[in-house]
């Protein structure tokens, strides 16, 4: 029992003294914030190449030593010294410009009906914006498109590589009657070459037929300066003295008009021509 007791003095006894050592040594060495403690002795630091460094006056402060770690401030999103980072560019989804769906150029026409004027058939076609109806016949141009065949229920245009169908649109008579005319009928103008600008649009005249007088062309489509009674004639519109009202469909001019002799009047045949017209019996 009492060895026991010796054991236990002793190790409190060691344990005071580290204490006390441990105490002492912090004592010398850590100063309170601010302070810094003067130097009596001399100062000895390893040796260099230069040899030992010279003894330090009285007074002298000695920094604290450097500590070999530096807090870093780097974290996971980078330094406070780090540039933030670019903004990213807003994504901006770009769809390609559409391109314009082109027009049919026939859209705006309609195909009415055929009339047959001795062994030709001629298509009745109206320009639904202006409501006028002209006469087209096998090799004429609409729009680009070339009439080539013309039956009572369609008509057929090419161009190029297509093919286009206008059906009848109704089941009326293209050649109206002398009743359903319109009421600005207008006197005999002798040619129409003063309508040259108003190709394809139709007009009513009150022409008192006549076999006199030189025409060109034939297949009721002359030249326009043919006069208007003699073509009338011609056409079989109208008979010599006759009076009426026919119907007559400015057209272009062709390169080519042949003459030919119909109803006790021949026509002449002439080369190209800026101008033409058709004359049609009501």
């Amino acid at each position: 029992m009492r060895l026991q007791q010796v054991k236990i003095n002793v190790w409190l006894v060691i344990g005071l003294t580290v204490s006390a050592l441990a105490v002492g040594y912090v004592s010398g060495h850590v100063l309170p914030a601010g302070r810094s403690r003067p130097v009596t002795e001399t100062a000895h630091s390893s040796k260099s190449a230069a040899g030992p460094t010279a003894p330090l006056q009285k007074d002298t402060v000695v920094a604290a030593p450097q500590s070999r770690y530096r807090m870093s401030t780097k974290n996971l999103f980078g330094s406070e010294d780090d540039p933030p980072p670019p903004a990213k560019a807003p994504v901006v989804n770009y769809a390609p410009p559409q391109a314009p769906v082109p027009e049919d150029p026939l859209q705006h026409y309609a195909y009415t009906g055929s009339v047959e004027y001795g062994d030709q058939t001629f298509a009745m076609i109206m320009d639904n914006r202006s409501k006028l109806e002209a006469i087209y016949s096998e090799g004429d141009n609409l729009e680009g498109y070339t009439v080539t065949a013309i039956d009572p229920e369609a008509v057929t245009l090419h161009l190029g590589a297509q093919d286009r169908r206008l059906t009848v649109v109704d089941g009326f008579n293209p050649v109206p009657m002398v009743a359903a005319a319109p009421t600005d009928v207008r006197p005999n103008p002798g040619t129409l070459t003063e309508y040259r600008d108003k190709t394809y649009q139709s007009f009513f005249f009150q022409v008192t037929g006549a076999a006199s007088g030189s025409i060109w062309g034939s297949g009721s489509v002359y030249t326009d300066d043919s006069p208007l009674a003699t073509a009338a004639v011609h056409s079989g519109a109208l008979k010599d003295g006759e009076s009426g009202i026919v119907r007559v469909t400015v057209l272009p001019g062709y390169d080519h008009y042949d003459g030919a002799t119909s109803n006790g009047v021949t026509s002449q045949s002439y080369a190209q021509w800026q101008g033409s017209y058709r004359v049609d019996r009501l």
